[in-house]
């Protein structure tokens, strides 16, 4: 029904977690590596890129124009498989707090020739999007293909509709038990969305969780409601009605571990990054996963999970980069001059 390009590997698997080395007393705790993607990089956004860019192929596209925050995975992860395809990515970007772990996906980028435009305003990257779009057009003579943050468009959650069944069928095959409660990292929606459709079509009622990572502006409960709404629109003009879950997905939505501001470590999230990465061999970035993991870890301790079954969607596809360690080699021999000068300041921080 949809056109698909394969550069996932499909399934990936689920790990189990020693629940005695954390409180709450859970019945189980699992963890859904969708980190393991692909190779090098994997993380939730190939799933997305499978059916967006087997559709960009199909229409005989040149070029992709997507967003994210300046260190965004998504637009690696984009720029890396358009790349691999024969296509261009440019990446329309927005500050964020200068990390290590910024500076090495900007030099990801760069190193898949991909076109990085930095603005500082929201109202900035729609005036540089029409300019993007015009030059990829007369250029190529076909339009480039526009791709939302995340990858979070109706065809890219078709992805993660494809990875709640395939949850559901490791589950039928003893892999995991069923969970009473799934975490998920809360960014631009599409992974939240696609898992409770896939999950509820395999006749699943599994409570998602999903855990703010962005600023409101971005994702919130009403934004998370009309992103349920288009999925289900998008189904049901080819025929497929999403079961009607007992609670509302946007009724889950948990904003109390944002922290500071986009991609900034809280006392919470680095507690869970050392947990996940010395007992459940995870590792977590600063940005979405710690934030999400630190969510279920507080439940825990609270006597919310109790004897409750419960799966953690690992959703990084990075670099194994602590936030404290020095930057990323690839880094240190970057040709300054290929650099927007708006962007050199990443750079610049992470080389300190």
């Amino acid at each position: 029904m949809f056109p698909c390009e394969s550069i996932a590997t499909l399934p990936t698997p689920v790990t189990s977690f020693d629940v005695s080395t954390i409180p709450g007393e859970l019945a189980s705790l699992h963890i859904k590596r969708d980190d393991q993607t692909a190779a090098p990089f994997g993380g939730n956004k190939i799933r997305k890129l499978e059916f967006i860019l087997g559709e960009a192929r199909e229409e005989g596209r040149r070029e992709i124009i997507t967003f994210g925050f300046a260190g965004s995975n998504h637009c690696v992860a984009t720029a890396r498989a358009a790349h691999a395809m024969g296509m261009h990515t440019t990446s329309l970007l927005l500050p964020q707090t200068p990390t290590p772990y910024v500076a090495q996906n900007l030099a990801l980028g760069l190193e898949a020739g991909a076109t990085l435009v930095h603005r500082r305003t929201t109202a900035g990257l729609v005036v540089a999007l029409a300019k993007a779009w015009l030059t990829g057009l007369a250029r190529d003579k076909v339009a480039p293909k526009v791709v939302p943050a995340g990858g979070s468009s109706s065809l890219g959650m078709i992805g993660y509709v494809n990875a709640g069944l395939e949850l559901a069928e490791q589950i039928s095959e003893g892999d995991c038990p069923r969970p009473d409660a799934l975490y998920v990292a809360l960014g631009s929606g599409g992974t939240a969305v696609g898992l409770q459709a896939g999950l509820a079509l395999a006749g699943m009622d599994v409570k998602v969780v999903s855990v703010l990572v962005v600023e409101g502006r971005y994702m919130s409960a009403a934004k998370l409601a009309r992103k349920q709404r288009q999925l289900a629109s998008f189904l049901a003009a080819r025929g497929l009605s999403l079961p009607v879950s007992r609670e509302a997905l946007s009724t889950r939505v948990r904003e109390e571990f944002f922290g500071p501001g986009y991609g900034e470590p809280t006392s919470e999230s680095e507690e869970a990054r050392e947990i996940a990465e010395t007992q459940g061999d995870a590792f977590l970035d600063a940005a979405y996963t710690s934030k999400g993991f630190a969510a279920l870890l507080a439940d825990a301790r609270a006597g919310a999970l109790r004897d409750r079954h419960v799966v953690f969607w690992h959703t990084y596809g990075g670099p194994r980069q602590a936030s404290s360690t020095p930057p990323f080699e690839g880094t240190a021999s970057i040709d300054m001059e290929r650099v927007p000068r708006s962007l050199r300041m990443y750079f610049e921080s992470a080389r300190r």
